[in-house]
């Protein structure tokens, strides 16, 4: 595996920050992350919201959260701040999602540079978002990328910019007839997936596959958004997921770490003379953790 990280990530979503005020818990994650040869987290922030006059938050236990980023960093760990609201649709659940960004940006200004976040990660399913129920497929897929450009806009409001990366779909990006049809968006015809690459820093596109080849596998899913990556220099992270699901062959819980780590090999290999390949994303640090 340390092949693996001298030209790759390998990043892992952080859902429950207990480590913040637990030495044991932070210490765990540490040498976990080491051994696993982890280079950034997606930690999930805890945050203080107000709606009234207006939509405003604050980032939680700030102290003890820059001890967290500063003793990453002196591992050469990477921290974004991993957000996932339950409310995107609508302008009060936009409005809250650009005040935890807006939140980030004002730790940062309060935090020395070994303590500020290094990029926020925007978590986020389309199927299950609350409010989405009502509207089809193509007009949610519209008012994310709007979001998603908002998001970009504040992310990089101050200097040294937050990194903006975000999970994206497969299919979003299929080079092919999918679910969905191209749509016009900053006056461009293109893919959804596309329109969301042009917009963030960096993506991670989930394939929900454990196979790399054959059809629905990892390889013919993530392929049309890595040649897409690749051709406007940018960076994606192909996410394998571990949490058990119900449909088979969709994740690798239940499945042995080696089996896991045999495919993330095939993966690397068979990926690495594509300029746009940055590495694995894995879901998550709870469920990798069960895989024996």
């Amino acid at each position: 595996m340390a092949a693996l990280t001298q030209k790759y990530r390998r990043a892992i979503w952080i859902w429950s920050p207990r480590e913040l005020n637990d030495p044991k818990l932070s210490k765990k994650l540490f040498s976990f992350c080491q051994k696993e040869s982890i280079t950034h987290l997606y930690y999930q922030i805890i945050v203080k919201e107000q709606e009234y006059p207006k939509v405003t938050a604050e980032i939680e236990g700030q102290e003890f959260f820059r001890d967290l980023i500063r003793e990453a960093h002196a591992k050469d760990l990477k921290v974004y701040a991993l957000l996932s609201p339950d409310q995107v649709w609508g302008k009060q659940g936009r409005e809250k999602v650009l005040a935890r960004v807006k939140a980030l940006q004002v730790f940062n200004t309060g935090s020395k540079p070994q303590e500020m976040v290094d990029g926020v990660h925007f978590s986020f399913d389309l199927y299950f978002s609350e409010g989405a129920r009502n509207k089809d497929m193509r007009t949610k897929a519209l008012e994310f990328l709007q979001l998603l450009r908002r998001i970009k806009i504040e992310a990089h409001m101050r200097r040294p910019h937050i990194l903006f990366s975000t999970d994206m779909p497969f299919w979003f990006l299929t080079g092919k007839r999918g679910p969905l049809p191209r749509m016009i968006f900053s006056l461009r015809l293109k893919e959804a997936g596309e329109h969301l690459l042009d917009i963030v820093d960096e993506a991670v596109v989930f394939p929900y596959s454990t196979e790399l080849s054959g059809q629905s596998g990892i390889e013919e899913k993530v392929l049309p958004a890595l040649e897409y990556t690749g051709k406007i220099g940018k960076k994606m992270l192909i996410g394998l997921e571990t949490m058990e699901l119900s449909q088979k062959g969709a994740s690798f819980g239940g499945e042995s770490r080696s089996t896991f780590k045999k495919t993330e090999t095939a993966i690397t290999d068979r990926f690495s003379g594509f300029s746009g390949f940055g590495g694995i994303g894995i879901h998550d640090y709870e469920n990798y953790s069960k895989l024996s």
